[in-house]
């Protein structure tokens, strides 16, 4: 019985074998769609994630992601998730930030109301604090009223390095010698040299982020996006008049100039001003990212929908839904000196590749065997009928048997190197 959908490859296999290792994730079969750039594998309460509102995700040296939820923190290794903290007791609070000191192993967490706590190895609130963050081997901590206190990660034994003046803090970064603050309405600039503090915008402010590839501070705004540059803060993205109940929640950066932005109304990718609206996830409601650069996946914390893995493609599958009208069993695929990437049903016709679709190169129907492209001449090998010469999409003339071959059966045609 022949199928009636019959899937070829091209290139590299469609990385079966990684998402079918993940036994304990659930594969979205709407996501092998050829339109859609990555496969998505969900994984949820049943999967044993301990609730299904991820608020973020942290990756650790040995490779495993920490993932902060609203009922705990657990270890994910790719195939199952681990309590990560003994003393149950840090289970009363919620936890919207993580962040992480690779060489100390040691993991902190900021609660939804700012307070800051160790979390791993031991786990203790940091008194007097509102926002942190980790440059280095220092954890650096605002209080209420603006005073920024540092130490180091291992000791914790804090002494106040600044008076900012700024009331009401909600985020903190550190960069080289100089701290961005944000308190829900303004951004500040405090410059540790001449310890002076400048505003840099009134906006709604939820958090920094540092692009890993050129170090650039990029400021997520409820609605806007700004990445700082010399003269001060520009506008990367904005909401549109569609997006006005939107609200933004996290960014994590694929290079220098493309990032993905998690939002209350679904993924977006934007790169040099052009945004993509993700729409094929089970959930429009983002709350974190992480991108692994060295796997090319991005894990997707949704509110609602758990933890989505999304392993980019790198090769794409080619159906009878893109075009092919005849038995899709293939005998030969090429790429022409032209760059056209051409392919042959072994009962049908010469088929050239589009990007989401294939078309018809060559009309005439022919036993095929094998493809070869020779100075820009395709040379078509057949079964029985020896082999068709194509120039410009058509057949210009016939080698057969016995004139020109020994045999009509021509299994590969080929050009000797040395002639």
């Amino acid at each position: 019985m022949f199928l009636r959908f019959i899937f070829f490859y091209i290139g590299f296999l469609f990385c079966w074998s990684y998402t079918h290792a993940q036994s304990n994730g659930k594969l979205l079969e709407q996501s092998l769609d050829i339109h859609i750039p990555f496969t998505i594998t969900q994984y949820s309460s049943k999967h044993g994630l301990p609730q299904s509102q991820v608020l973020s995700i942290i990756p650790q040296k040995n490779g495993n992601l920490v993932l902060s939820t609203s009922n705990g923190i657990v270890a994910f290794n790719g195939s199952e998730f681990k309590s990560l903290i003994k003393d149950e007791t840090y289970r009363a609070h919620q936890y919207s930030k993580l962040f992480y000191h690779e060489s100390s192993n040691n993991l902190f967490g900021e609660e939804l109301d700012g307070s800051f706590y160790t979390l791993y190895p031991e786990y203790k609130m940091i008194e007097n604090s509102k926002a942190g963050c980790i440059q280095n081997d220092s954890i650096y901590c605002v209080n209420n009223v603006g005073e920024i206190y540092s130490a180091h990660v291992t000791t914790l034994h804090f002494k106040k390095i600044a008076e900012t003046g700024i009331n009401k803090p909600v985020c903190l970064i550190a960069h080289n010698n100089t701290f961005l603050v944000g308190n829900g309405i303004s951004v500040y600039k405090y410059d540790r040299n001449n310890k002076t503090c400048s505003l840099l915008l009134n906006e709604d402010v939820i958090d920094f982020k540092i692009n890993p590839y050129n170090k650039t501070i990029y400021v997520i705004c409820a609605q806007r996006v700004y990445k700082e540059t010399k003269f001060g803060l520009e506008n990367v993205w904005q909401a549109n008049e569609q997006q006005k109940n939107t609200r933004c929640n996290d960014i994590d950066f694929i290079n220098d100039t493309t990032f993905y932005l998690a939002t209350t109304q679904g993924l977006l990718r934007i790169s040099c001003n052009k945004v993509v609206h993700e729409n094929a996830l089970p959930s429009e409601y983002i709350q974190s990212l992480y991108y692994n650069k060295s796997e090319n996946i991005l894990f997707v914390g949704t509110g609602d929908r758990g933890l989505l893995k999304l392993q980019f493609k790198n090769c794409y599958s080619y159906t009878s839904a893109q075009g092919f009208n005849e038995n899709p069993s293939l005998c030969s695929v090429i790429q022409t000196k032209s760059g056209d990437i051409l392919t042959a049903l072994i009962e049908g016709v010469i088929y050239k590749i589009g990007k989401d679709t294939v078309y018809p190169y060559s009309q005439l129907k022919e036993l095929y065997s094998s493809l070869t492209d020779i100075n820009d001449t395709i040379y078509a090998g057949t079964w029985g009928g020896g082999v068709k010469v194509i120039s410009n999409k058509k057949i210009v003339s016939t080698l057969s048997h016995p004139r020109n071959v020994t045999t009509g059966y021509v299994h590969v045609v080929f050009r000797d190197s040395k002639k």
